[in-house]
């Protein structure tokens, strides 16, 4: 990662962490480094950022199940070493002007990002490097999938997504052959 330039290793922390914890992009917007325990390897949902037009909301997840506590996989936490190490050297680049917040998910000077612009940045993303144009939220649903096709059960997943119940995770991803 320390090769990549801060732009690519700001997507691979997007798309990886919406792949490796199916959260949702207000989740993902809220995340806040104290939610992440490194040393355990855990990830708590907890917060969530919102849009309504120009307006940011910040608020507690959507529902009690959607506060969830996640595994993080080796590869995840190298990875989110290394963009809290970038984020350092920007802190210490931009000095009093960097917005020192706790979000996970910044611009270069520390800024959170707007919900919607992240949605529009992935966008941009898939079509500079001529990928298959698909929304954000649609790595939630390949989350759910791969882990379904990994045999974890619909009972896991729908947990770990921060569903109440199995079967609103039945419900949902029922095309994708949860059962």
């Amino acid at each position: 990662l320390a090769a990549l330039d801060k732009e690519s290793m700001q997507h691979q922390v997007i798309v990886k962490l919406l792949l490796f914890t199916g959260m949702r992009r207000g989740e993902l917007c809220g995340l806040r480094w104290s939610a992440i325990d490194l040393a355990h390897q855990t990830i708590t949902i907890e917060n969530t950022r919102t849009q309504a037009g120009k307006k940011e909301i910040e608020k507690g997840t959507k529902t009690a199940s959607s506060t969830r506590t996640l595994y993080l996989p080796d590869t995840l936490c190298d990875m989110l070493k290394a963009a809290k190490e970038n984020q350092q050297a920007c802190r210490a680049t931009y000095k009093n002007a960097y917005d020192d917040n706790d979000y996970v998910i910044v611009m270069e000077d520390g800024k959170p990002f707007r919900p919607n612009y992240l949605s529009e940045l992935f966008g941009k993303f898939l079509a500079d490097n001529d990928l298959p144009k698909i929304v954000l939220h649609e790595l939630r649903h390949t989350f759910a999938s791969l882990s379904n096709q990994a045999g974890i059960p619909a009972y896991n997943i729908g947990k770990a997504l921060g569903h109440s119940t199995p079967a609103t995770t039945q419900k949902i991803y029922t095309h994708d052959g949860l059962a």
